[in-house]
Parts: C-alpha cells; sequence; structure tokens
C-alpha cells in the first residue's frame, strides 16, 4: 500500500469514528431530552444533518445505539471502579466522600445519559438491565471495600454491608432525581451542603467508634460540580 492510499485509509477511518461519534452524541440528547421510546432513528439523522440509511451503516437497530452509549458513556461506573481499585487502605469517610463528589461531578456533566436512564428505565427492559447492571456494579464493589473497613474495625461487624451500600447510592441517585433542572450554581450550592450531611448520617450510624482519625472533612463545600 503506497503513503497515499494509506493516508486516504486513515483519514477514512478518521471520519468514521467522528461520524460514529456525531450519531451517538446525537441520539443521547435526544434520548435525554424525549426519552428513548420516543426517539426515531430519523429524529436522530434529522438532528445530525445525516440521512436515516446512514445510521443503519453503523448502528443495524435503535437498540445497538443504546448499547452503544450505555458501553461508552457510562463515566460514573468507570469512575468507582477506579476508587475502589486505589482505596483499599484509607478510611471509609475519605473514600466515601471521594465517591459522592464524584457522582455530583460526573452526573451533572453527563445530564443527558443519566436521565435516560432514569426515565426509560422505569419500562424499557433494556435500559432497565443496563441501569440496574450499572448501580448493582457500584454497590458490590463499596460492599467489597467496607467489608475490607470492617476488618480494619472501622466500621461494625454487624452492618449489612450490601444493604449499607445501597443506601448510599440510593441517597445519591435520589439527590440527582430531585436536583437535576437546577442551574449550575444551585446545584453547586446544593451539592455542598447534601455531601458532608450524607456523609454525617451514613457514618454515625456506621463506625464502630467516632474518633479524630474517622472525623468528616469539610471539603464538600470546596468543590464545584458543574
Amino acid at each position: 500500500m503506497t503513503d497515499n492510499a494509506s493516508r486516504k485509509l486513515t483519514t477514512r477511518r478518521q471520519q468514521a469514528i467522528a461520524r460514529r461519534e456525531q450519531i451517538l452524541s446525537t441520539a443521547l440528547g435526544l434520548f435525554g431530552r424525549q426519552g428513548y421510546a420516543g426517539t426515531t432513528t430519523r429524529q436522530i439523522a434529522q438532528s445530525a444533518g445525516i440521512t436515516e440509511g446512514l445510521i443503519f451503516r453503523y448502528f443495524p437497530t435503535k437498540a445497538s445505539i443504546l448499547h452503544a452509549i450505555a458501553k461508552e458513556r457510562d463515566v460514573v461506573a468507570k469512575a468507582f471502579a477506579s476508587i475502589f481499585e486505589n482505596s483499599n487502605e484509607l478510611p471509609a469517610s475519605a473514600v466515601l466522600e471521594r465517591i459522592a463528589v464524584t457522582w455530583m461531578t460526573l452526573t451533572r456533566g453527563e445530564i443527558d445519559f443519566m436521565s435516560m436512564l432514569i426515565s426509560e428505565g422505569q419500562i424499557n427492559p433494556a435500559v432497565q438491565d443496563i441501569l440496574h447492571g450499572s448501580i448493582e456494579g457500584a454497590v458490590n464493589g463499596l460492599a467489597a471495600f467496607l467489608a475490607a473497613r470492617v476488618q480494619a474495625g472501622e466500621i461494625r461487624a454487624n452492618v449489612p454491608l450490601h444493604s449499607a451500600a445501597a443506601n448510599f447510592f440510593a441517597a445519591l441517585l435520589f439527590f440527582f432525581i430531585t436536583h437535576r433542572r437546577l442551574a449550575d450554581a444551585q446545584w453547586n450550592e446544593q451539592a455542598r451542603s447534601f455531601i458532608p450531611e450524607l456523609l454525617d448520617t451514613w457514618l454515625h450510624g456506621t463506625q464502630a467508634v467516632l474518633n479524630d482519625h474517622c472525623t468528616i472533612s469539610d471539603q464538600g463545600g470546596t468543590h464545584d460540580f458543574g
């Protein structure tokens, strides 16, 4: 293959990658605003400024678009997995605060994706599977971390770890659902108040002994989440 032919092939690949990303981004915006069921491939094509037939060159069905979005855009789950991987020796207060701050930052940045998962997950089995898989992965990761903190003597041995982890994420999810329509400034203000309150409530219910090592930091008041 000549250098010229190689350059043309590379350019075509780059164009294909860019087009695929354009389709995913356009679909995500529409799914978030008007729902998965309420969005057609024709609408996606019109919004992206392309033909409907071009969409099917990249994705055979609308469902395949959804699954590609879920697989590639679920930055929240990936961020949590990274936190759990690198937090075995850290106290629960520090890790839970990091989780909460990460949630506030990333869900704000991926509001269309999160809104689509939550709204469509109530009625669409495919979306429901994606949402439940993402939540269950995060809950299991946190429960495993908490088990290590039980061994370290920081958390009571009789705490139901899976339920405790699920309750923590339920509170974060509830915050997103009830505050997602706020402007950025209001979101930030509410999140700064909510994080230390959540940590204080959760840790007072699980810690074996509260001491200076386990106190809640006030860093929730310094973060920007928008």
